[in-house]
């Protein structure tokens, strides 16, 4: 199965000591339901079990980040559609601090 994978690395760093943390989507075509992405902090070397896992729909402009593989959502995100937001793009952000 082809996987799609970011590294995202701190400044313009690319060595290892720079890294922040991978982002994988399990699946270059997804065909159905929200799209997925597992993220694996950079002390998470093993990768067996994601630290983060972000669920969204382009479509509906939102997503939802759980802790590791648990349906405990942490965060929440979405676009905010109003006839009064002439220009520019804003957005929602809610965070579940505990």
């Amino acid at each position: 199965m082809l996987s799609t994978r970011w590294k995202v690395f701190r400044g313009d760093s690319t060595s290892r000591r720079g890294l922040l943390f991978t982002v994988v989507k399990p699946s270059v075509i997804q065909l159905r339901g929200p799209t997925k992405v597992s993220v694996f902090l950079a002390s998470n070397d093993a990768e067996q079990a994601c630290d983060f896992r972000i669920t969204g729909s382009y479509h509906d402009g939102a997503c939802a980040v759980s802790l590791g593989d648990s349906d405990t959502v942490i965060a929440k995100a979405s676009s905010v559609r109003a006839a009064l937001l002439l220009s520019g793009q804003r957005c929602l952000l809610i965070a579940f601090l505990g």
